[in-house]
């Protein structure tokens, strides 16, 4: 993938601008194929499958234990599973609005995060 970085530009009243051409790449027909099977995987909760998909999209290293990968994404949607959300509801004191909020508890997030990685 090719990084373009910003292109310096004379403007007619001398100022100087800067044109961003953005980020210019190719993802290969065989990626793009491994991260539609990779969402198809995910909504139908088929681990194996999203191991090998993001093996194929070369988001793992090569020689990696796909059932023990499958194992961990298993672990990690569990996890995700049973964050138990908090809904807050606050009204205001004239009583014509309601607030809503959503807490987790931090620990458990935390927790979450140190497996992901």
């Amino acid at each position: 993938m090719q990084t373009g970085a910003p292109f310096p530009a004379v403007l007619r009243d001398g100022r100087v601008g800067f044109i961003d051409f953005g980020i210019v790449g190719r993802i290969s027909p065989g990626v793009w194929g491994a991260v539609q099977i990779f969402f198809q995987a995910t909504a139908s909760r088929d681990y194996d499958l999203m191991a090998k998909s993001l093996v194929q999209m070369g988001a793992t290293e090569v020689d990696v234990d796909t059932t023990k990968f499958a194992a961990d994404l298993r672990q990690i949607y569990d996890s995700l599973d049973s964050l138990d959300p908090e809904v807050i509801l606050t009204e205001t004191p004239d009583g014509n609005t309601v607030a809503a909020s959503v807490a987790m508890d931090q620990q458990e997030v935390s927790r979450l995060l140190v497996d992901i990685l």
